[in-house]
């Protein structure tokens, strides 16, 4: 059986569910490796900074407050909540394409915080707004095909 990281913290497992304060696992000793026993919805902030992670694999769908995973070892945003109400903070990470990782993997979040060159970059939502949705266009395009796109198969 896999072990629980969050077991070993103060939270325990809480797989699945929803919470009401903020969970800061941020530097934790020994530093986190993995985020299973995560909850699936923060109703706060979620803080996994400072750890050893590389894949924010069992991260939270949704988070209402700021969520910061800067400075681990991720090469991917991909698991990332899909929501975060307030700031996507995720700069000193590995990631090559944080921007282009941000819209493959559709987080939504108010401002984000990467690490682009060596030097940390925010911007807003409203930045990438329009790649956003050119990415959803697309996206749509490849599931529905041309030709039924362009009125050719009926």
């Amino acid at each position: 059986m896999k072990k629980i990281e969050f077991a070993s913290t103060e939270y325990g497992d809480l797989t699945g569910k929803t919470v009401d304060y903020n969970v800061l696992v941020n530097g934790n000793k020994p530093p986190l490796t993995s985020l299973k026993g995560a909850p699936k919805q923060v109703n706060n902030d979620f803080f996994c900074n400072s750890n050893n992670l590389q894949s924010l694999e069992y991260a939270p769908e949704y988070v209402d407050g700021h969520f910061n995973c800067r400075n681990n070892l991720l090469t991917s945003f991909k698991h990332a909540p899909k929501y975060i109400r307030r700031h996507f903070i995720a700069d000193t990470n590995m990631v090559d394409d944080p921007i282009g990782d941000i819209i493959k993997y559709r987080i939504k979040a108010e401002r984000y915080y990467v690490t682009i060159d060596d030097e940390v970059k925010q911007f807003s939502f409203e930045v990438i707004k329009d790649k956003y949705d050119e990415y959803e266009k697309m996206k749509s395009v490849t599931s529905k095909g041309f030709r039924t796109l362009l009125g050719l198969d009926k």
